[in-house]
């Protein structure tokens, strides 16, 4: 009788650290969660600061199309060749002051 209480006592033991493994992982996991949630709302009240401050409020659409041209622009950046960087000034930054400035 004393056995099979100490052999449950070990098995309730190793329940309950299974337990407390799964409990950390799912909070882990939320903070996870939260800090990209976080992170992503940062970023989108950088991009309604950004768009406020030069033009009027684009759209989501807009503003998900901004943001992959971002990155983009940040890929090419971070290359070294120089012919890359031509290209992108020639064709994206340059039309673009060339349009705005027109305006003003």
């Amino acid at each position: 009788m004393g056995s099979q209480s100490r052999r449950q006592r070990t098995v309730d033991r190793k329940r309950t650290d299974q337990l407390g493994q799964s409990s950390q992982r799912i909070a882990q996991a939320n903070e996870d969660r939260l800090r990209l949630r976080r992170q992503r709302y940062a970023e989108q009240q950088a991009e309604r600061r950004a768009a406020s401050s030069s033009e009027p409020v684009a759209s989501g659409s807009q503003r998900g199309i901004r943001r992959k041209v971002m990155e983009m622009v940040d890929k090419l950046k971070s290359l070294s060749d120089e012919s890359v960087k031509i290209m992108l000034f020639t064709r994206w930054i340059r039309p673009r002051q060339s349009s705005t400035s027109s305006l003003c």
